[in-house]
């Protein structure tokens, strides 16, 4: 969806911030308790990134049906 609507950054974000770390982590890291922490830090990181991700939809939602409203009168 992120990428039909054309929101770059979004996926951006999201690589830079949840899945590049993630495969620097399982890739270079072997000691599996700060391995395990990193993850959990990770986990963290994508709920943040889902919360944001949910305001910014509800923003794009209103917008395009003020648009729709607006087209119709």
């Amino acid at each position: 969806v992120l990428h039909r609507e054309k929101k770059y950054g979004w996926l951006i974000f999201f690589y830079l911030s949840v899945f590049l770390p993630l495969l620097f982590t399982l890739i270079f890291l072997n000691n599996s308790y700060l391995q395990s922490v990193i993850l959990y830090v990770l986990l963290s990181f994508f709920y943040f990134y889902c919360y944001l991700l949910k305001y910014a939809v509800n923003d794009w939602i209103k917008e395009t049906n003020w648009k729709a409203i607006k087209i119709e009168d």
